[in-house]
């Protein structure tokens, strides 16, 4: 199984390597071996985990001569066989992309100055490719980013036994180097670009990693993001669960580090710029852009709702994930539309550096028109509540005082709960109880989880089929009119019908609990709570988390 492991990577490489063959001629370069001798004199050592950040120009070839570790083997599949060389790059400009010369690089885009030029990473474990491109295994940066993998066998010859009679092996590395070669090329002609009117000032920035444990540029095609929702000058993100992210494999405590994942959040003109110029699966790209703001700058761990300024507070907390980071973004400006983007810091045997990392895809938000509503989250008791809410005419913008009275209403209610709950015989033997299958426990998170979502309702200022439009006097409950006094009218995402579902499912029937129907009460059901559709474009009703 495992010689078929390998055997296959080694045939995934080769045909993705053959797969752009098309685009190179391979007798380009000749056979010269003093073009040859004066690479090897003139090349750069690269060393695991050291990118090389470069620039490069027509007529030019980067040369570089990596030293493969035999005791790199052991990790993963295969202890004593072979050698994993992890290849990544990324272009960071050229002159599609030149995030600190807009006017130039409008100039350039407009007379399509790099028609039919890529950039290529050419490698081979034999030295000769310099002279003989037809032995290099060939890959163009796509989307400003490039990877492969290479494979290098050990040789394993068995001695005898030592003294303790543990087997003595002798390991030899059939290929001790991997050379690489970073090239630009003419894909009409399939040679090297050539130096001329048109090319002669072209510059391509980029970067070239090599390991023998894991690629150092990664790019991941989820956004492994979601934006949980905005208000007119504010947003709030949350990761996918970084509960494997929280375990250190030598002690299994729970350590978290915040500074794992950033976000970097582009104006929709700015990340266009980028997009156009196919450089969106760059990490180097996204983070020298010019990006509006990101978390990584300050590292700022708390979520201060009275944050005015342009920056991104980040905190990690529960979420119907298991644990997420939460990236809070403020000083925004309303009914605008930005782009977000995720970042993941990686390292080698668990230090992590800002070298590198893995670039997930996009999540756009708009902002809201006005402060009708006003997002709020970080709650004690009501933890889930993760969106907007009615502002109130009461608490002069202030955000924390109105999720304090939010939280007040929905606290005074639950506190009833909890009295009638005590009468229940919850630690009674399991026969005795009021279900085998569901505790007390269950049927108070279910109640609160129910009461947050009801007592606490989701704001919009956007119309839909799905959405109530509440008067600012005819909120949902009266504590609503009395203590929150809503700005102006909005419209109300009702809450999903499943967290009514949920408590009579897990409270006792002396409670009383029921749900609207849709067959004998469809009005008051669709007045009250609604249906979650799972692709619909907004949310169709609202639950805690969003989700």
């Amino acid at each position: 199984m495992l010689y078929l492991y390998f055997w296959l990577c080694q045939l995934i490489s080769i045909v993705s390597a053959s797969g752009y063959a098309r685009f190179f001629d391979n007798d380009s370069q000749g056979n010269d071996d003093d073009l040859l001798r004066d690479l090897l004199v003139n090349s750069d050592n690269i060393a695991s985990w050291e990118p090389i950040f470069a620039n490069i120009t027509a007529g030019g070839l980067d040369y570089y001569e990596f030293s493969i570790n035999k005791n790199a083997s052991g990790q993963g599949f295969a202890p004593s066989y072979e050698v994993l060389i992890f290849m990544s790059g990324n272009i960071c400009q050229y002159p599609l992309y030149l995030p600190n010369d807009t006017a130039t690089m409008e100039k350039n885009i407009a007379a399509n100055i790099t028609k039919d030029i890529q950039l290529a990473m050419l490698y081979s474990f034999n030295e000769s490719m310099a002279s003989n491109t037809s032995m290099a295994m060939h890959q163009l940066f796509d989307n400003g980013y490039v990877e492969s993998l290479a494979v290098s066998p050990i040789d394993t010859d068995y001695l005898g036994m030592d003294l303790g009679e543990s087997p003595i092996y002798n390991t030899t590395l059939k290929y001790p180097n991997l050379y690489v070669m970073i090239q630009l090329y003419n894909t009409t002609t399939g040679k090297p670009l050539e130096v001329n009117s048109r090319t002669k000032d072209l510059v391509w920035n980029y970067r070239l990693g090599i390991s023998e444990s894991d690629l150092i540029y990664q790019w991941d095609e989820r956004s492994w993001l979601e934006v949980l929702d905005t208000d007119n000058n504010s947003a709030l993100l949350m990761s996918g669960n970084v509960t494997s992210d929280s375990v250190d494999s030598k002690t299994n405590y729970t350590v978290y580090d915040p500074s794992l994942y950033d976000v970097y959040i582009y104006t929709e003109k700015e990340y266009n710029y980028l997009y156009e110029a196919q450089l969106s699966h760059s990490i180097c790209a996204i983070k020298h852009g010019n990006y509006l703001t990101t978390s990584a700058v300050e590292n700022i761990t708390s979520h201060d709702l009275e944050e005015t300024h342009l920056r991104v507070q980040k905190y990690v907390a529960a979420s119907n994930n298991g644990m997420s980071e939460f990236f809070y973004v403020t000083g925004l400006n309303a009914s605008t539309t930005y782009v977000s983007i995720l970042v993941k810091k990686v390292g080698q045997s668990g230090n992590l550096t800002d070298v590198g990392g893995i670039l997930f895809d996009t999540e756009e938000f708009t902002t809201k028109k006005d402060d009708t509503c006003t997002l709020i989250h970080g709650l004690d008791f009501c933890q889930g509540i993760t969106y907007s809410v009615p502002s109130s005419s009461l608490a002069g913008g202030n955000k924390t005082l109105l999720a304090q009275t939010y939280e007040y209403i929905a606290t005074g209610l639950y506190n009833n709960f909890t009295q009638a709950l005590q009468l229940i015989p919850c630690d009674n033997e399991l026969d005795a109880r009021y279900s085998p299958l569901r505790t007390c426990d269950d049927c108070a998170q279910s109640y609160k989880n129910w009461l947050c979502t009801v007592t606490i309702p989701r704001c919009t200022t956007e119309e839909s089929e799905y959405y109530i439009k509440r008067k600012k006097e005819e909120s949902r409950n009266s504590f609503i009119n009395s203590y929150v006094n809503p700005l102006r009218d909005y419209f109300e995402v009702l809450p999903c019908i499943d967290m009514c579902y949920h408590i009579v499912r897990d409270c006792p029937s002396d409670f009383g609990f029921s749900c609207p129907s849709g067959n004998s009460n469809s009005a008051l059901l669709l007045n009250s709570y609604n249906y979650y559709i799972e692709d619909s474009d907004i949310p169709t009703c609202n639950m805690l988390y969003n989700n």
